[in-house]
């Protein structure tokens, strides 16, 4: 039986985005990304150690190549990162300064199933600095162009195997549990999540969905903070679901896109949120233990 895992914090941050048209321009976003995290972990990790720092969707490039329907290789060629690269190395870099995992999304190039093409990617940084999970986003919404696993289904199955696990793929670890991660319209489906619980999944990152999801129905967050809770509460695990700041569709323009909604929630309900229009630098998430036998969390 695993040891439990002792009480920790997590972070969600809802940055502000300028929509990227070249590679280098990610480099703007990284550097509200990096000042983002120093003022929400001098500030939540005063009573408990932040061990997990999630990003919205976006949160590196923002939404250009849907927002201006660019062509998906020129998207992949010019526009999305290499995983690792230079941007996930500077996120490995906070992650050794403050000792955490880093969990964050970006559209990449996986040149060893495909050249040329990009996949919406989930990722987790170790707090030694190595990435130690990808996994693709299977569902995407009507404006996405990435590619899914389905798109190139035998050279993924070749690559990765048929089971669930090629598709949902948990992260297992001895000190903040084992994650699982999707992405956005991949939790408008139960089974999702379920894929991951079944595999053993304790804490699920699901960052950002936009309007008119985020405000569907009489309450505030709309039909995805529904879907949050009942993802966690169904599968009896936490959702760690960061919304998105505002996001400029181009790096020159001056009006905004969407803002953010909520931030986190876990089994026991919704823990934290903000309707703020700016960068949002903490919202801290419930700490967590592993589950033994009967104990709850």
């Amino acid at each position: 039986m695993s040891e439990p895992v002792a009480p920790y914090l997590t972070v969600g941050l809802s940055t502000v985005v300028r929509s990227i048209t070249s590679r280098a321009q990610i480099a703007h976003n990284l550097d509200i990304v990096e000042e983002a995290v120093h003022a929400a972990v001098s500030v939540v990790g005063i009573n408990m150690p932040v061990k997990l720092i999630a990003l919205a969707e976006g949160a590196l490039t923002g939404f250009a190549d849907e927002i201006l329907d660019m062509p998906h290789v020129t998207a992949a060629r010019d526009l999305f990162i290499d995983i690792p690269g230079p941007e996930t190395e500077r996120l490995a870099a906070l992650a050794r300064h403050y000792d955490t995992y880093i969990v964050a999304q970006c559209k990449a190039r996986w040149p060893e199933i495909l050249p040329d093409r990009y996949f919406n990617t989930l990722f987790v940084i170790s707090p030694a600095g190595e990435i130690v999970h990808r996994a693709a986003k299977n569902h995407v919404w009507c404006r996405e162009r990435s590619c899914t696993p389905h798109d190139v289904y035998d050279r993924w199955v070749e690559l990765f195997g048929d089971g669930i696990d090629a598709f949902y793929p948990v992260l297992r670890t001895d000190d903040i549990g084992n994650l699982g991660t999707i992405c956005c319209s991949d939790g408008e489906y139960p089974e999702a999540v379920r894929a991951l619980a079944l595999q053993g999944a304790e804490v699920v990152y699901r960052p950002s969905e936009a309007v008119p999801m985020t405000q569907a129905g009489p309450d505030p967050g709309g039909t995805w903070l529904l879907q949050n809770r009942a993802h966690a509460h169904f599968n009896s695990l936490y959702m760690v679901c960061p919304n998105a700041g505002l996001v400029y569709p181009t790096p020159a323009t001056r009006t905004t896109s969407r803002a953010a909604t909520r931030t986190s929630s876990t089994s026991t309900g919704r823990c934290s949120g903000t309707p703020s229009p700016g960068t949002t630098p903490s919202c801290p998430g419930s700490s967590t233990s592993r589950r033994c036998g009967s104990s709850g969390r």
